[in-house]
């Protein structure tokens, strides 16, 4: 047999072991990469753990818990970038919303991603090394290793480099609840063009809430004048328009309060308690219920308010005489496609339940809940029950019980600013009999929305709400300028 053949007969022996080499030099690399390649970036306020390792594909990956993550096609090959968001400078925050910058200008990451490079890579060389000096135990392997690993990491970054996308930012994959973060941002960035229209806004729904209720004495059917009124709001979703309307309501009617029936914010953040600061300022009691779209921080933010009443289990109440129990909403869903709105209908109607054995035996004259499907576990023991989510207006009575569920009284709320034509805001003045604590009528204000001055209102009698189709009665319209007051045939309404 020639040299030649045993060489190649050596080889081929020889090939396995080599290439078995090669692996445990790639999984040394990607040990020492995960365990020392791991470093600190500050892109503005944020605080970002990264690491540069060692993965199926190329790309970027922005973890930010609880929300979900950005992935970004910024280079191709086996490196992958993973960054985890892990705290918040503030006073960067502070700053920034403090000048009312809502595009932020990132300091260089090159410095910070080349130390980070370096230091995973070096990370990956002396794991290679370790472990062939671990398993194989001899100077040679751990050589070949470190031969092996730099070569790897070499060639993956020459290719990474070479398909170095930097406008990859502008377009992430986006899941959890920051798929709904452009949308936010662009109804974020609506806002500040938006406020001058805001305020000049203002006084004309005084002007425009004046002009109704000068018109109020037309309507048949007047409620006592001694009668209790409240105003009834719900589902404001930030929008600061809810609060003039419910100031200018409480001052012309002199309202005893204000119930508002839940979803005050959009996503439950400190931040968003700026667009409800004026409710201490509405001059009345403002009663209380969670909504699905609000948090323990949205509870907090509104129990700095003196007047701010918040109900739940249960728990009463005392409006001039009135014995009012609220219960909260059980979910926090402020992005449903998320999933986490894992409240059934079943388990709504739970709730309701429960709900309803706290009245049971008690002498509440109204019952303030957010969700329509657990307003209706209180018929037969509570005499009105109020409701919003829908974001739109609807009645309906079961066994003795008048349930009103409340449309958007904030149009539908950030969602207003941009919407062509906007979503009109609704609110309603309930007017109570104060000796027997019954509605009497309900005055139902609708307003145009954003940059829109007209308003309307319909008067309904209580035996006009939800009665037999049989004893609708004929609609009475007055029309002043803009303003429209009508008292319309109630078999036209939406269902709960």
């Amino acid at each position: 047999m020639s040299s030649r053949s045993l060489r190649r007969r050596s080889s081929a022996r020889l090939l396995p072991q080599r290439l078995a080499g090669m692996g445990l030099a790639l999984v040394g690399t990607g040990l020492g990469m995960r365990l020392a390649g791991r470093s600190r970036i500050n892109v503005g306020p944020a605080v970002l753990d990264v690491a540069i390792v060692f993965g199926r594909s190329g790309g970027t990956t922005v973890r930010v818990p609880p929300l979900g993550e950005a992935r970004l096609a910024t280079h191709k090959g086996p490196l992958r970038a993973d960054a985890r968001l892990v705290g918040v400078d503030v006073t960067v925050v502070r700053e920034l919303i403090g000048a009312q910058k809502f595009a932020l200008e990132l300091p260089p990451l090159t410095p910070a991603l080349v130390k980070t490079a370096a230091r995973s890579g070096l990370g990956g060389v002396a794991g290679a090394a370790a472990l062939a000096a671990i398993t194989r135990r001899t100077a040679g392997s751990a050589l070949t290793a470190t031969i092996t690993s730099v070569g790897a990491l070499a060639g993956a970054g020459a290719v990474a480099a070479a398909s170095l996308d930097k406008q990859s930012w502008r377009t992430p994959h986006l899941t959890g609840l920051l798929t709904r973060a452009p949308q936010l941002v662009g109804d974020v960035k609506h806002i500040p063009a938006q406020f001058s229209r805001y305020r000049k806004q203002l006084s004309e729904i005084a002007a425009s809430v004046t002009g109704v209720f000068r018109g109020l004495g037309a309507l048949p059917d007047a409620p006592p004048d001694d009668a209790i009124r409240l105003v009834h709001l719900s589902d404001i979703h930030n929008n600061p328009l809810a609060y003039a309307v419910a100031k200018s309501l409480v001052a012309q009617y002199a309202a005893d309060a204000v119930l508002d029936t839940g979803d005050i914010g959009d996503w439950g953040t400190p931040q968003e308690a700026k667009t409800f600061e004026d409710v201490g300022t509405i001059g009345a009691p403002y009663v209380f219920v969670k909504g699905n779209h609000d948090s323990d921080k949205t509870l907090a933010a509104l129990r700095k308010h003196d007047n701010v009443r918040i109900l739940d289990g249960g728990a009463t109440t005392d409006i001039a005489g009135l014995t009012i129990a609220g219960q909260a909403d059980p979910r926090f869903t402020p992005d449903k496609s998320t999933g986490g709105d894992h409240v059934t209908k079943d388990a709504l109607a739970a709730v309701g339940r429960q709900f309803a054995d706290t009245v049971k035996g008690r002498s509440v004259d109204i019952a303030l809940t957010h969700d329509p499907v657990v307003a209706a576990q209180l018929a037969g023991l509570v005499p009105l029950v109020l409701a919003g989510h829908t974001h739109k207006r609807g009645e309906r009575r079961i066994d003795g019980t008048l349930l009103l569920t409340q449309g958007s009284s904030g149009g539908a709320g950030l969602r207003g600013v941009r919407q062509v034509p906007p979503d009109p805001l609704t609110a309603s003045v309930l007017h109570i009999d104060r000796k027997r604590h019954t509605l009497v009528a309900v005055d139902e204000f609708t307003f145009g929305g954003l940059g829109r001055t007209e308003v309307s209102l319909v008067r309904r009698t209580a035996a006009d709400l939800a009665p037999p189709a049989s004893e609708a009665t004929t609609p009475v319209t007055q029309t002043t300028g803009q303003t429209t007051i009508m008292q319309p045939p109630t078999d036209q309404t939406d269902p709960i």
